[in-house]
């Protein structure tokens, strides 16, 4: 599940029989634009290449940007950018 798909399940939830309301529609709105926002202005700056023998296991720095990518985090210093 999305990081959205969990906020959608916890509005709803949560506020249940209210978004029948026009009010309550006007929230849902700024609620989801408020999340969207919060998503967009997270962003990564990643260290140099960690000594995969300091540490004892393999971490692939490829790897880490891609699953900050797929959760939609902007990577802004790195070997490749998304976003």
């Amino acid at each position: 599940m999305t990081s959205r798909e969990q906020f959608e399940a916890w509005f709803q939830d949560r506020y249940a029989g209210l978004l029948e309301e026009s009010y309550f529609k006007l929230v849902w709105v700024v609620a989801l634009e408020s999340w969207q926002a919060s998503r967009e202005a997270v962003e990564v700056v990643l260290p140099p290449a960690i000594n995969t023998e300091e540490i004892g296991r393999a971490i692939s720095k490829e790897r880490t940007m891609t699953r900050l990518a797929l959760a939609g985090i902007k990577v802004i210093k790195g070997e490749k950018k998304n976003g």
